[in-house]
């Protein structure tokens, strides 16, 4: 039984049969970047990678995909803020905000 929310469920945005769902990677952390496009090309998903916001914001433009996943700090713009952008001007695309933010308090 598949999941409800996979992203091989035909709802997704222009996902076929014949084109496999398209994601977009926006994170500054090689390490997150190198684990989360490995895992997904391994399932058969289109990877698309940026490093800010900027980036993700053309890369975007030039392609459409189908999900994207956005550091929520990056280094020149808040994830939230990409998200906006994106969705402003290509119009819905569901996404998830990723977070690697530690509270590191010494006692």
């Amino acid at each position: 039984m598949q999941d409800q929310y996979s992203l091989n469920d035909s709802t997704c945005a222009q996902a076929s049969p014949r084109r496999p769902a398209a994601v977009l990677i926006v994170d500054d952390d090689f390490g997150t970047r190198q684990t989360v496009d490995w895992i997904l090309r391994r399932a058969g998903y289109y990877v698309g990678i940026a490093r800010s916001g900027a980036e993700g914001l053309t890369m975007a433009r030039s392609r459409r995909f189908d999900l994207l996943l956005i550091d929520f700090q990056l280094p020149d713009m808040l994830g939230t803020n990409l998200a906006r952008a994106i969705r402003s001007e290509i119009g819905q695309v569901p996404f998830v905000l990723l977070s690697g933010w530690q509270d590191r308090r010494e006692s």
